[in-house]
């Protein structure tokens, strides 16, 4: 998978099974919150990337026709 332009790694895209799996679990939570979650479960990840990873689960999901996701300040 490529993510920003860049090839993920192997433990990238557990990462990105891991944040899958965050996102079931919860009803609502930011891409903060989520990359904030990857950085301490997977510290060999820069905080930056952990962000890109969320950033990009988030997307995968948004195209869940159940999951909603909003901009802050939109109605």
């Amino acid at each position: 998978m490529i993510v920003n332009g860049t090839e993920t790694t192997r433990e990238e895209e557990n990462a990105m099974h891991v944040a899958a799996n965050f996102l079931k679990s919860v009803s609502r939570t930011t891409c903060g919150d989520l990359a904030d979650y990857l950085a301490a479960s997977f510290p060999a990840i820069s905080p930056r990337r952990c962000l890109s990873l969320a950033y990009e689960a988030m997307r995968i999901a948004s195209q869940n026709p159940g999951v909603e996701v909003r901009l802050l300040g939109k109605a």
